[in-house]
């Protein structure tokens, strides 16, 4: 169909067939004559589009468990990932601040070298406390002298001598397992002393026989023999200066302190 418009009036003729162009119409309502223009036609407006439907999720995924996996549900669901995701990194030093570190092991790692030293001289000298003892236990047991009390005395204070050296090397042995171990501060003083003491006075009697009794090249080796026990005494200094070492005194203390709790036994 097709449309005029006057153009006094604006109003809208209709016509079904189109009038051929130039050509003068009236307007029924306001009598103008105008030349006929047909107007242009309007486009139809386009539907407006249909809402896009979202894809469907993924839906979970039932798979069999692993052999390997110990499960009591043979079958396990699960989702597939889309993404991986970042982990997110894992803060610990409040949690490490949190508790107090213990300082026994500290002091133990500066107390195994020398409390073993000192382990292995109380060791020796404690053998040789019995080499003594059997050396001056053995001539009265075979001996027929006759009267036997001058010679039973010197042979009674060798054994004297080698009981004594005995104790002195129980304490050293008492001492280096309780310096080991930082269980009992007093003991492993004790033990530190008994093995200066113990050398030094060996030293000193060896000292003392060589000097009188040696003669020549036998002289010098007694002379070594002694140089080597002096040296050994410096084990005993060696422990006394680890245990009063700061971290040393803490882990003594620290066990203290857990043993009368009843944490240690």
């Amino acid at each position: 169909m097709t449309r005029y418009q006057c153009p006094e009036c604006d109003e809208i003729l209709k016509r079904a067939t189109p009038l051929p162009e130039g050509k003068k119409v009236r307007c029924p309502k306001c009598d103008a004559v105008f030349v006929a223009k047909a107007l242009a036609e309007k486009k139809a407006s386009a539907p407006p589009p249909p809402p896009k439907k979202e894809a469907p999720k993924p839906e979970p995924v039932m798979a069999m468990a692993d052999d390997d996996e110990e499960d009591s549900n043979p079958y396990t669901l699960k989702e597939e990932e889309l993404g991986e995701k970042e982990k997110p990194d894992l803060f610990f030093g409040s949690l490490r601040d949190k508790f107090a570190k213990s300082q026994i092991g500290p002091a133990m790692s500066q107390t195994v070298k020398p409390s073993n030293w000192l382990m292995r001289i109380g060791l020796g000298t404690g053998v040789l406390s019995v080499i003594i003892m059997v050396l001056a236990l053995f001539p009265v047991v075979f001996s027929e002298v006759d009267p036997i009390r001058p010679f039973l005395r010197p042979q009674v204070t060798k054994l004297l001598f080698g009981i004594f050296v005995f104790i002195c090397a129980s304490l050293m042995v008492w001492g280096a397992s309780s310096m080991h171990a930082v269980s009992n501060l007093p003991m492993a003083i004790v033990g530190s002393v008994m093995g200066i003491l113990v050398y030094v006075a060996q030293g000193i009697i060896a000292y003392n026989r060589v000097h009188q009794f040696g003669d020549g090249f036998e002289r010098y080796i007694g002379y070594l023999g002694v140089a080597v026990i002096f040296a050994s005494s410096l084990m005993g200094v060696w422990c006394l200066v680890v245990i009063f070492k700061p971290v040393v005194q803490t882990g003594f203390k620290e066990y203290q302190e857990r043993a009368k709790d009843k944490r240690i036994v």
